[in-house]
């Protein structure tokens, strides 16, 4: 474990100590409402469709989401994630796959409300060149360590990632293809009523090249029952417009556990 954490630690400092290098990349599309539900969700195997509308200057996309969450073990969560995207370019339309995502959760520390997690996500880069930056042209590895904990009636979560990005090919120009890069996460959870939470938090990108990105995001969440899950969340970028990957964009969707 300490040999763990200190690899780790070590990835990061070398990953931003880098971050003074010339400016290159912008990164990809990033839903961070969505990596938040993974790490603080309960153990449990659930289908999730979420539709996002995204739009910066005269760039809209729509992206359509099903992800596939279950446990093949009792310390081991497994997100499955397919994306169909159509993008919108001076009225010029491209369509189709994003990229295949797989993600993986298990808990270092449990105690009683609390839990030190340990995640890894991969981008498998099949999707087309032409829908960057909603797909990303290069096979993705991230590694993270991530906190939850329940305070009263406030639920809070952070996180710290590692990501690498691997490219064969570099048909995207050196001036917006991303690069490595870490990843900071934080955020909380309020429960209004029995059946009404609200959840926010936000998203720091820096990567070796330079750029940093900023993400926010607010939503609410409704259980109609033990089954059922509805969801909404508006997302912000803040920081440079050059960095920005979508400046604002609006998800719903439905969770269906069983």
């Amino acid at each position: 474990m300490r040999n763990l954490t200190g690899l780790f630690i070590a990835a990061l400092m070398a990953t931003l100590s880098a971050s003074m290098q010339e400016a290159r990349a912008a990164g990809v599309y990033l839903d961070a409402s969505g990596e938040a539900g993974f790490l603080v969700s309960t153990q449990s195997s659930t289908v999730r469709g979420t539709v996002i509308l995204t739009d910066r200057n005269d760039v809209d996309a729509s992206l359509y989401v099903i992800a596939l969450q279950f446990a093949p073990h009792r310390n081991l969560l497994v997100n499955v994630e397919q994306a169909y995207l159509s993008t919108s370019l001076l009225n010029a339309i491209e369509t189709g796959f994003g990229d295949l995502r797989v993600a993986a959760r298990t808990d270092i520390v449990h105690q009683e409300g609390r839990a030190f997690r340990l995640l890894a996500t991969l981008r498998m880069g099949n999707g087309s060149v032409d829908l960057f930056p909603y797909s990303s042209e290069s096979l993705d590895l991230e590694l993270a360590l991530g906190y939850v904990d329940s305070l009263e009636r406030v639920h809070v979560w952070a996180r710290a990632g590692v990501v690498s990005v691997n490219r064969e090919k570099a048909d995207l120009p050196v001036a917006v293809r991303h690069d490595d890069n870490v990843r900071f996460d934080a955020g909380l959870a309020i429960p209004m009523r029995s059946r009404v939470s609200l959840r926010g938090g936000s998203s720091v990108i820096a990567f070796a090249s330079g750029p940093m990105r900023e993400i926010y995001f607010a939503g609410l969440h409704y259980d109609y029952s033990t089954a059922f899950r509805f969801h909404a969340t508006v997302q912000m970028e803040g920081g440079a417009p050059a960095n920005r990957v979508s400046d604002a964009a609006v998800s719903v969707g439905l969770d269906v556990s069983f």
